[in-house]
């Protein structure tokens, strides 16, 4: 999934927002039905997220936005991310579920 970065994914409202139909493509269709539950629950799916481009791991929550029935990644993702990394609107990134059974982990890395 690639996406271009919004001043709301960037802005402390600590989530980045990530394409409903890409989610439904490339993340859900890999996980079992229990980790789909989860997504769906308040707290969400607990992820562990690769940074490749500094070899770092972190733990982010991925889960269904309820107000706007949007996916996001949540819980640590301005300070493991926004902050860490200096991130900012219109900065291109990608994100790639880790296919292997089990793995329940993304990988994070920034294009430009």
């Amino acid at each position: 999934i690639t996406k271009s970065l919004t001043k709301s994914d960037v802005n402390g409202s600590s989530r980045l927002l990530l394409p409903r139909k890409l989610v439904l493509d490339h993340i859900l269709v890999y996980l079992d039905n229990v980790e789909v539950a989860a997504v769906y629950e308040e707290e969400g799916l607990e992820v562990t997220v690769l940074d490749v481009d500094t070899d770092t791991h972190h733990i982010l929550a991925f889960k269904l936005w309820s107000s706007s029935k949007s996916y996001v990644l949540a819980k640590n993702w301005s300070s493991d991310f926004v902050r860490r990394r200096g991130l900012s609107e219109n900065r291109e990134i990608g994100i790639r579920w880790d296919r292997r059974p089990g793995s329940r982990s993304l990988e994070f890395t920034l294009f430009d």
